[in-house]
C-alpha cells in the first residue's frame, strides 16, 4: 500500500521510519496500518506481524485500557486495534480466549501466513462475524503492540 494513497484519511500515518538510536531497555511501539482497497469487500482478513529479533513482546502494554473485545476480563492486554478510527477502538488479550488477538511465543506454531516464528508473532483477526464480517472499500485501521529492546 502506498502511504500517499488517496484512500488514507488525512494526516493518518503518524509513525516514524527512523526513530533514532535505540539501546537495550528502550520500549518501541509498532503500528501496522491496513486499508481495504480492492474492488470487492475483503473477508477473512487476518494480520500477522513477527516480533523483531533483539526485542521482547510486552504482554502488559495496554493493561488498564478499555474497551475489551470479548477476551478474559483478567487477561493481560498486549495488543491495540483500531477499526475505522485513528486511535484504538479495542484492546486485545494475548491468548486465545474469544477476542480477535493472540500472541504466539517464539517457535510456537503460528498461522502459516506468519512465516517462521523465531521471536514471537502478533496475530489479529480483523474481520469477525457477526460484528465485522467484511471490510468495505475504504475501510481502514491499525494493529499496535510494544516491545522492549534486548
Amino acid at each position: 500500500m502506498d502511504d500517499n494513497d488517496s484512500q488514507w484519511p488525512a494526516s493518518y500515518l503518524r509513525g516514524l521510519i527512523n526513530g533514532g538510536t535505540v539501546k537495550p531497555g528502550d520500549e518501541l511501539e509498532y503500528t501496522i496500518y491496513f486499508l481495504s482497497k480492492g474492488p470487492n469487500d475483503a473477508t477473512k482478513v487476518k494480520l500477522c506481524d513477527l516480533v523483531p529479533s533483539s526485542t521482547t513482546f510486552i504482554p502488559t502494554a495496554f493493561n488498564g485500557k478499555t474497551p475489551g473485545d470479548g477476551g478474559l476480563p483478567t487477561g493481560d492486554l498486549g495488543i491495540a486495534l483500531a477499526l475505522g478510527a485513528s486511535s484504538p477502538t479495542v484492546y486485545l488479550t494475548n491468548v486465545e480466549d474469544g477476542d480477535r488477538g493472540r500472541f504466539y511465543s517464539a517457535n510456537e506454531s503460528a498461522p502459516l501466513n506468519c512465516g517462521t516464528n523465531t521471536n514471537g508473532a502478533v496475530v489479529v483477526n480483523i474481520t469477525r462475524s457477526p460484528d465485522l464480517p467484511n471490510l468495505v472499500k475504504g475501510f481502514y485501521g491499525f494493529v499496535r503492540f510494544r516491545v522492549k529492546v534486548k
